[in-house]
């Protein structure tokens, strides 16, 4: 299981030198604007300054380049947004990619704004560890309720999150080997008390005390090296 795991993520690495000769060649090309230069630089300015967003107006065009947005209003679309955090992010679980996407798309019209956008992934890419946190959690907590993980859910995350290692496995031995991890996982998170659900509370004080539980349930963060790489990407003239 180590092994398949580790080829795997020696190949994402390969693949993203790949990736961001990809990323550059969209960063180069100009947009199409269906507003005036003067209006764009206005309103990313704008953007810029609000709550919660932690990009330069420069970096924000960036990102429209990105993604071909032909203003500071058009949207990203559901499969555009699923491209980007898995070339970009270098999070490939699918299951997890689509929770990510319902915490970011409050309308839930399969589309988001630029300002939408950008704050959630000033989160990911620049959050205070309450901020991480919070997010994380959201995540994970597929009914949306903002208050507890259900063991249910816990375990669809985990299947998804384990599956490659499930693959090896006869159904028997992953049902049994994947049923281990998320008793374990509750108990840490639980201190052996409910098994039926986490409360954000429960979770919060298991991943002060031990932080690597704060993706138990699969990743949802890039990696250190990736956020760098693509914040310098994002501050390149």
């Amino acid at each position: 299981m180590a092994t398949t795991g580790s080829s795997s993520r020696v190949q994402r690495i390969t693949d993203r030198k790949e990736r961001r000769k990809e990323l550059q060649r969209l960063l180069t090309q100009p947009i199409v604007a269906s507003e005036s230069q003067r209006q764009r630089d206005i309103e990313l300015a704008r953007i810029s300054e609000m709550p919660g967003i932690r990009f330069k107006p420069r970096e924000l065009y960036r990102l429209m380049q990105r993604f071909g947005l032909s203003d500071t209003h058009a949207k990203i679309s559901r499969a555009d947004f699923r491209q980007f955090v898995i070339e970009d992010l270098d999070v490939d679980d699918l299951f997890i990619i689509d929770s990510i996407w319902r915490v970011i798309d409050n309308s839930k019209v399969n589309a988001v704004e630029l300002v939408d956008f950008a704050r959630h992934l000033s989160t990911m890419l620049k959050g205070t560890y309450e901020e991480l946190l919070r997010f994380c959690f959201k995540v994970y907590d597929l009914s949306g309720s903002e208050r507890t993980i259900t063991r249910d859910n816990a375990r669809l995350l985990l299947k998804y999150a384990l599956q490659s290692e499930m693959e090896e496995l006869d159904a028997d031995g992953g049902d049994s080997t994947l049923n281990f991890l998320l008793d374990l996982t509750f108990k840490k998170l639980t201190s052996g008390g409910d098994a039926t659900q986490v409360t954000f509370a429960q979770y919060e004080r298991a991943v002060r005390e031990e932080p690597l539980l704060m993706e138990c349930f699969g990743q949802v963060l890039p990696f250190p090296e990736v956020v760098d790489s693509l914040l310098q990407e994002l501050a390149t003239p």
